[in-house]
């Protein structure tokens, strides 16, 4: 079934939540996060500390995926080599501001790196597969200098800071990635309004929940 674009949002971190204390993770791929009554759902961005044991996910943020009342899972984390958990811990959610009037939304895609592996004994050209590069998202947007979120845009496109963005799709699916804004322009046309085009470009994985 296709989806519908009307009704998708775009949304920048602008802050954190209260942190939920957690009681149990599993060494498992992806690890189970016990945590009583958390409020996380699928795609929410946590940022995980003062975990004893599995220290490995301290200081670290990553996306929520099956997410019951009291637990929820890392996206993406293998954590079957990590250190065994011991105790405490805290989950603390990604808070993000919509950004408004978008008038459309292309959230790139990206590519993999070839690393050619022939040798002397090849009878042909041999390549295997190397990082993936998710490139750049970009959105345009009727200016609104009341819009908190716009606002939240141009304070990053001026002090360059990496940020988490979240794409929320028609039917609740929920792309996020991180990045900083690389460009951003505005413009005026005759009989039109004034407009603005950004561009963001990613660093690391981008996840889908």
């Amino acid at each position: 079934m296709a989806i519908k674009a009307q009704g998708t949002t775009i949304q920048v971190a602008t802050g954190a939540g209260a942190a939920k204390n957690i009681t149990a993770i599993t060494a498992a791929f992806p690890p189970v996060v016990t945590s009583a009554a958390h409020g996380f759902v699928a795609g929410d961005r946590v940022t995980i500390a003062a975990v004893g044991g599995m220290t490995e996910l301290n200081g670290n943020t990553y996306t929520v995926e099956y997410a019951t009342t009291n637990t929820f899972a890392l996206k993406g984390v293998n954590a079957s080599a990590y250190g065994a958990y011991t105790a405490g811990g805290t989950a603390t959610p990604v808070t993000f501001t919509s950004v408004l009037r978008a008038k459309n939304i292309d959230t790139g895609g990206g590519k993999t790196s070839e690393i050619d592996t022939t040798d002397l004994s090849s009878t042909a050209k041999e390549f295997t597969s190397g990082l993936v590069e998710y490139g750049d998202a970009s959105f345009e947007v009727n200016v609104d200098y009341a819009d908190a979120g716009q606002n939240a845009i141009r304070a990053r496109f001026a002090d360059g800071a990496s940020k988490d963005f979240k794409v929320n799709y028609v039917g609740g699916t929920v792309e996020n990635f991180t990045g900083f804004v690389s460009e951003y322009s505005q413009k005026l046309a005759t009989d039109g309004v004034l407009t603005a085009s950004c561009k963001v470009r990613k660093t690391g994985a981008t996840t889908w929940a």
